[in-house]
């Protein structure tokens, strides 16, 4: 009788045994290639990033970018004026879910600007005795952090196609730095701190962005 008692005890423990749960797998990032390619219509400067994320744990991935600036259709319209530079855009993500292949993130940006310009700028001379036009050479460089909340919906038959709006908020420091700008010169008006035309100096501000990345995703699903 004991023996059977024992017996039936087991049976139990070796049905458990064979059945096994599927393990809780984390969030791994996704390997993708993308473009920024809304910059290439934003009127104050035409630009392009081209980005990739790099998974480097689960869960945390790297964003790195990098694109040039093209041009400005404000402050380059003048015939003779240029305004170039580049833009560098790292990142690092945590991704907090992932739901039918879409995630959601946070990330800590950085930004890093780095602008030449050769513009016309209207400047009083001789103590605001009269007006002239003046072609300013100005070096502009930006430093920003932030952070910012994204999503990444991937569409198409095998879900390879990436969309990633993306909305941030920081701050960011701009050092201007003008070679040519004459002593007597001064600005008529304070542009604010998009503008180059004021003298050479350090200007902090708040920084808000949203956007819209268009990507590919690399590897599987």
């Amino acid at each position: 009788m004991r023996l059977i008692l024992f017996c039936l005890l087991l049976v139990p423990m070796t049905v458990a045994a064979q059945v096994s749960f599927p393990a809780r797998q984390p969030i791994r990032p996704p390997f993708t290639f993308k473009i920024s390619p809304l910059g290439l219509i934003n009127p104050v400067q035409q630009s392009f990033v081209v980005q990739a994320d790099i998974p480097i744990y689960a869960r945390w991935a790297l964003d790195l970018g990098i694109g040039p600036i093209l041009n400005s259709s404000s402050y380059a319209s003048k015939q003779g004026e240029n305004y170039r530079g580049m833009r560098y855009r790292p990142a690092i993500k945590y991704y907090m879910r992932s739901e039918g292949g879409n995630y959601s993130y946070l990330s800590i940006s950085f930004k890093i600007d780095e602008i030449f310009t050769n513009q016309y700028v209207e400047v009083f001379r001789q103590g605001r005795q009269y007006k002239e036009w003046w072609r300013a050479h100005t070096y502009v460089s930006t430093r920003g952090v932030s952070l910012q909340f994204g999503s990444q919906e991937r569409l198409g038959k095998r879900k390879r196609w990436l969309l990633e709006p993306f909305l941030g908020i920081g701050v960011r420091q701009k050092k201007v730095t003008t070679d040519n700008w004459p002593s007597d010169a001064e600005a008529p008006n304070d542009p604010g701190v998009f503008g180059f035309e004021r003298r050479s100096g350090t200007y902090n501000a708040a920084d808000v962005m949203a956007g819209m990345r268009l990507g590919w995703v690399l590897g599987k699903r």
